[in-house]
């Protein structure tokens, strides 16, 4: 029990809960009065001890919910935030936060809003999130992981600046903090930066040559730069180092279609779908792919689950319009280009097709 604190904080900031997961089948799982419970308390009091307890009720769930495939890997996770995800996987009503009257009793020490940050971030609820690492660095200013967190949020944010500032400070602070480099990159990328972003990648995989995450991340920029190649060796890594990676297969298959490898683009974001059936990205990319061999029924198809999925996903309304335009349908490509473009005003592609496919429309009439 003595290091159940350590040993959580590595196993449980790489889960989380899977959307397909069965809420029946997952309440076998664990006893979820009891952890509301302990929960509660250890982000009230910060307490160590208060921790081992939540650390070792928390951990066989884990465990249990795992073997379910209730639980996936991604990054960036927390110890006090995958409580919140547990209780969700069980089906559990959602948790009370502990409120700023209920740290008061102790209104000087950090732990408390820390934790609360981590959830709040957990729960996409960003602007929170900062209000309570505001407090934390108040408090502890030299606090590393506490701007590297706030840099998280603001990244969601699409504040990449602020990010940026938090990283830089952050790696500061810590200089052999990886997941401050990752930060940072994600910031860069935002900023369309992406030579500074493969940099910062580049110093993640050094602290940590097992960073499959770091790998497809780095794969992603290099497609953005047209260095397709180098995205393929870099995806192909993160797959060895998990063959489970939906995201890598899909940045991978994005570079074969790039590259015109039509099969092997396929395959690989079919495998992509299969392993994360939410994945709006691979669904749009291999949108793209059928665009490019002429099946456009079968990228209208794959571009409007990606949009059911993500409503907001600008490259899907694009690639759907496409499909519509060459299938001479262009009042439809029309309405999905200006969807693409009002997401976002700078797609110079979306508003180049839309003109084409204007350009068609009077010439029908």
């Amino acid at each position: 029990m003595k290091n159940i604190s350590k040993i959580l904080t590595l196993v449980l900031t790489l889960i989380v809960p899977a959307a397909e997961a069965g809420t029946a089948q997952n309440a076998d799982c664990g006893d979820r009065k009891q952890l509301s419970e302990l929960y509660m308390k250890a982000a009230q009091t910060g307490g160590e001890e208060d921790k081992k307890k939540l650390g070792a009720a928390l951990y066989p769930v884990v465990l249990c919910l795992s073997k379910n495939n209730a639980l996936q890997p991604s990054p960036l996770r927390g110890p006090f935030a995958i409580v919140i995800e547990v209780l969700a996987a069980l089906g559990e009503v959602p948790v009370k936060f502990p409120t700023d009257t209920e740290i008061e009793p102790n209104p000087k020490a950090a732990a408390p809003y820390n934790s609360r940050g981590y959830a709040h971030n957990n729960l996409r609820q960003f602007e929170r999130a900062i209000e309570d690492y505001n407090k934390v660095i108040e408090l502890n200013p030299n606090d590393g992981a506490a701007y590297n967190n706030r840099a998280f949020a603001y990244n969601n944010l699409k504040q990449y600046d602020k990010a940026l500032a938090d990283c830089h400070k952050a790696i500061e602070l810590d200089p052999k903090d990886g997941s401050a480099y990752n930060c940072r990159a994600h910031a860069y990328a935002g900023l369309e930066k992406y030579e500074k972003a493969v940099t910062d990648f580049d110093k993640v995989i050094e602290l940590n040559p097992e960073a499959g995450l770091a790998y497809n991340a780095r794969g992603s920029m290099f497609s953005l730069l047209g260095q397709y190649k180098k995205a393929i060796e870099d995806s192909s890594k993160a797959i060895d180092l998990n063959p489970k990676h939906a995201g890598a297969y899909n940045t991978r298959g994005l570079a074969y279609g790039r590259l015109n490898k039509h099969s092997k683009a396929i395959k690989n974001l079919s495998k992509a779908i299969k392993l994360d059936p939410r994945l709006a990205q691979a669904y749009a990319n291999r949108g793209f792919v059928y665009n490019n061999k002429k099946k456009y029924s079968k990228a209208i198809e794959d571009c409007s689950k990606a949009i059911e999925l993500d409503p907001n996903y600008a490259s899907a309304y694009n690639n759907r319009g496409f499909a519509y335009n060459q299938l001479k349908e262009y009042a439809r490509a029309i309405a999905d280009y200006d969807k693409a473009i009002a997401l976002d005003p700078r797609y110079a592609a979306a508003a180049s097709n839309r003109k084409e496919a204007y350009s068609a429309l009077r010439q029908r009439y």
